[in-house]
């Protein structure tokens, strides 16, 4: 395995040799375009180009449009209480001009705010999933198997790998005898 402080040698011994062709010509923009040229074909080898699929996973059932909207105020609220602590740091350190009590008081509010709709939000999101969770129980009391197969679907939990093989497809070799 080549150390990284070989790799940046021959990088470096290649990008000059590739500009030393240039500096003959002593034209600025065919150096720059030469330069580019180079580094892009360097970067190129050090970091290739390639696709990456995301597949998006589906949203719970019971994640609604109102746990989305407690969701996006939690996060704000949440970058709030983080500004407004950066800020009453700074003012403490003397690097702006605002006072430190009402920087330190600003900070101390929005820091309650947000664990307030962070509980709240959470409590929503229990609340949710725990009558998602009984209106399938109180659906399917008659049929524990429609039931159980409604849980598993809800708790993500799909087929298992060993569901879909039966033993006539295992192809066991059989033991060599003595």
């Amino acid at each position: 395995m080549v150390s990284a402080e070989c790799r940046a040698v021959s990088l470096e011994a290649r990008l000059i040799g590739s500009l030393s062709a240039v500096v003959v010509a002593y034209d600025v923009d065919a150096m720059a375009s030469m330069y580019n040229d180079v580094i892009v074909q360097i970067l190129d080898e050090i970091l290739p180009v390639r696709s990456v699929t995301r597949r998006p996973l589906p949203s719970d059932p019971w994640f609604d449009a109102d746990c989305r909207a407690a969701k996006r105020l939690t996060r704000r609220l949440e970058r709030a209480s983080l500004a407004a602590s950066r800020r009453a740091a700074d003012a403490a350190r003397g690097l702006t001009q605002a006072s430190t009590s009402a920087s330190a008081a600003t900070a101390r509010e929005s820091r309650v705010a947000h664990c307030m709709q962070r509980r709240t939000y959470r409590h929503a999101l229990r609340h949710r999933k725990c009558a998602e969770f009984w209106s399938v129980k109180f659906t399917s009391a008659s049929s524990p198997r429609y039931m159980w197969s409604t849980v598993d679907q809800l708790l993500g939990r799909g087929q298992r790998a060993c569901d879909g093989i039966s033993a006539d497809e295992l192809a066991i070799p059989s033991l060599p005898t003595r």
